[in-house]
């Protein structure tokens, strides 16, 4: 239950890319393991490792935010089953505030309706 789940970011917008790092610890120490046997998946954005094959304690991979949510969503699984890794700090997604603008145009405008 030691191993960590961070990213060098403080937010992501749609746009923005974020490099992320598993580190694979038991009891504090840590562990190798083989980086096939590692899998890194996500609801709220895309995943992508940036690391090779090879066994090795920490796994380096890029997340996208793929939409509106509010902070990410990590899964990590090794060998098939879930590690109890919790993203720290949390990685909150750049919502649509109050500097967001909408605007219309049209070529034609119809006045009125039926008579």
């Amino acid at each position: 239950r030691t191993s960590q789940l961070s990213c060098d970011a403080a937010s992501v917008g749609a746009a923005d890319i974020a490099l992320c790092n598993v580190e694979l610890r038991h009891h504090g120490r840590p562990v190798a393991a083989d980086a096939r046997s590692i899998n890194i998946s996500s609801a709220t954005g895309s995943v992508r490792r940036i690391d090779g094959n090879g066994s090795r304690p920490s796994v380096a991979f890029t997340y996208v935010a793929a939409g509106l949510a509010t902070e990410a969503a990590v899964e990590v699984r090794l060998l098939g089953r879930r590690l109890p890794v919790t993203l720290r700090p949390k990685l909150p997604h750049d919502l649509p505030d109050g500097t967001t603008s909408v605007s219309c145009s049209a070529e034609e405008a119809e006045v009125g309706g039926s008579p």
